[in-house]
């Protein structure tokens, strides 16, 4: 009974935590921020992935693996758009590259500065330090994802998992799951890496838990009601990919910072013993 009232009372802390830190705001802001930079971001991207031969041939891979798992329905459409736009920037002088890379950075920026004042820090890093962790996010986090979408489709064409066997069903059971994972996977970064604060892989953890339910509940929703409630087409025409797109992007920041206001508050009651231990102490020292 008791465990069942402190689950309902951390749910309340968080609701309220989530409110206070004006989320639905914050998101409303990121997902603005993140439609002027996704085509520079996604420049940025295949621009580092295409200095590497070995990363080049994935480039296509990568791309269809995001577009079809993380964007639901409009995927193709949008997939297209940022691709024509990409290849139009790979025209631009070396200002406009500059351009480009300046607004993936702010985006970085904006993204650090919302996990901070979620994380209450007040202080953020130093703009050295903030390169390197964007240059890290930039290259590193999608070699990765090639890598490890190169590894399965390599494990895909080995005879021993083409066949019709155990191994071959097990092997499918788990690629399916491999969207999942990268999510999770790339939550638990976030809530670790980003905010200017030591953040405990549990709590880091659980947020991602969290938030990778959510996006799955989300996705789910999503797709439904773009599939089976067609008004909007009526509203917006040809242009209905547009919103599409935007709510998708609103929506996914939403859940990434509930998540984020998860670890954040968990690590808060944490801390409140502590802190209620040392006040304690220095009242026995006054007395």
């Amino acid at each position: 009974m008791q465990t069942g009232s402190r689950l309902i009372q951390i749910i309340i802390d968080i609701l309220r935590r989530f409110d206070q830190d004006r989320c639905f705001r914050v998101a409303s802001a990121l997902a603005f921020t993140t439609l002027l930079a996704l085509v520079p971001l996604a420049t940025v991207i295949f621009s580092m992935l295409s200095l590497f031969p070995v990363f080049e041939q994935w480039s296509g891979e990568l791309e269809a693996f995001i577009f079809k798992n993380f964007v639901p329905t409009a995927g193709d459409a949008v997939s297209t758009y940022i691709r024509d736009f990409s290849s139009q920037a790979g025209r631009l002088t070396a200002v406009g590259l500059i351009f480009l890379l300046v607004s993936t950075l702010l985006l970085l920026s904006t993204i650090e500065d919302a996990f901070n004042d979620i994380w209450r820090v007040k202080r953020g890093r130093l703009l050295f330090q903030r390169l390197i962790l964007y240059w890290a996010v930039v290259t590193l986090g999608p070699m990765l994802t090639a890598v490890s979408l190169s590894m399965s489709s390599t494990l895909l064409s080995m005879k021993m998992f083409s066949e019709q066997s155990l191994v071959a069903g097990a092997t499918q059971l788990i690629l399916g799951y491999l969207p999942i994972l990268f999510e999770l996977g790339a939550y638990i970064v976030f809530y670790k890496a980003i905010p200017n604060t030591e953040v405990k892989m549990r709590h880091a953890l659980i947020g991602a838990v969290v938030a990778t339910i959510l996006f799955e509940l989300t996705k789910l929703g999503f797709a439904f009601y773009i599939l089976n409630f067609r008004s909007y087409q009526l509203i917006y025409g040809a242009l209905a990919t547009i919103p599409i797109f935007f709510i998708w992007v609103y929506l996914c920041w939403l859940v990434m910072l509930l998540g984020a206001v998860v670890a954040a508050e968990l690590k808060s009651r944490e801390q409140k013993p502590a802190q209620q231990a040392t006040a304690g102490e220095i009242l026995v020292d006054v007395r």
